[in-house]
């Protein structure tokens, strides 16, 4: 899982990316809250699988009201040093997904930041199931009749992403947004195209119908289908929660 960090206190953001590291998650700081506010620029597609978590201080209220209201989509968890409900409660209501307070449990910062993620994609599932392929909405690899199905972090972000939108045409720039957005790096211009290559050529290895899955639509982007093809050997699509 790819997610962003921002906190002006020294002290609790090593705490949280111990608590994050200890989760098997790392984050990107992101140092100004200027980057920050650069956030509602990504594609919302892309947005809302690339969770923040911001560090509260006295603009933090603001900052989350300045976001939501630009049109950032990203899951936002704010931690907090001591739990205080009234703030709390206001915090939420400005937009933000979720408010912690110190000390941080690894696993339920983990599972906190998921279900900010399902909650800004409107899902309650956490794991997407198109016929035999199963896509986990953890970061974990992704299985085709319980065989696991080896991807890099960036190659499965990208399949996350196209199943959360299943059936919808992505464009090539939400997938970019999700893998580089706010980052110094540029790849090369085909970088989503090769991605996108590799991805079917590792399902297509478990089972050779799978490579279809992917459509590919010029000039547009990418989709998921929805549902196999009629005569693939998967079954019907089903959602099923862990």
């Amino acid at each position: 899982m790819r997610l962003f960090l921002h906190d002006q206190n020294p002290e609790r953001m090593r705490a949280t990316l111990a608590a994050l590291a200890k989760g098997g998650m790392r984050a990107e700081l992101l140092d100004a809250p200027d980057t920050v506010r650069a956030l509602p620029l990504l594609s919302g597609a892309a947005a809302a699988l690339l969770p923040l978590v911001l560090g509260q201080n006295d603009s933090t209220l603001e900052l989350v009201t300045e976001m939501r209201r630009s049109g950032a989509e990203n899951p936002i968890l704010i931690v907090t040093d001591r739990r205080q409900a009234g703030e709390a409660a206001v915090l939420l209501d400005a937009g933000a997904c979720d408010v912690m307070a110190l000390p941080l449990h690894a696993g339920e910062l983990a599972a906190r930041l998921r279900a900010a993620m399902r909650h800004r994609n409107g899902l309650v599932q956490t794991e997407v199931r198109i016929g035999d392929l199963v896509v986990h909405l953890d970061g974990s690899d992704p299985t085709v009749q319980s065989r696991p199905v080896s991807l890099s972090a960036k190659e499965n972000a990208v399949l996350c992403l196209l199943a959360t939108h299943r059936g919808r045409v992505l464009p090539r720039t939400a997938i970019f947004d999700l893998l580089y957005g706010l980052t110094d790096y540029q790849p090369f211009a085909k970088a989503v195209d090769l991605h996108i290559c590799r991805i079917r050529t590792k399902l297509s290895q478990v089972a050779p119908h799978l490579r279809d899955y992917i459509e590919t639509f010029p000039g547009r982007g990418y989709a998921l289908r929805a549902v196999p093809r009629p005569d693939t050997p998967a079954g019907p699509e089903r959602v099923t929660q862990r």
